[in-house]
């Protein structure tokens, strides 16, 4: 989802799309950024989770695996 405006799952998912013209071009690793400010993931910063630098191919259903989501916070 775009904006949801609430997930009552404490392990959300994340899937998205690769969008790269080249023939050819796949996925080879993947980053996760959680974080309370977009703001801070305009300059590579999050202070909620960072999944760091993942070597997969995996684009659907790749877990949040950071600390516990508080209720009614926003997270981008």
């Amino acid at each position: 989802m775009a904006t949801p405006l609430g997930i009552d799952d404490v392990q959300p998912r994340f899937s998205w799309q690769l969008r790269d013209s080249r023939q050819g071009a796949r996925q080879t690793a993947y980053r996760l950024l959680v974080a309370t400010q977009p703001e801070l993931l305009a300059v590579g910063h999050a202070d909620v989770w960072d999944s760091g630098r993942v070597a997969s191919e995996q684009s659907v259903g790749t877990p949040y695996t950071g600390a516990a989501i508080s209720p009614s916070t926003r997270y981008y």
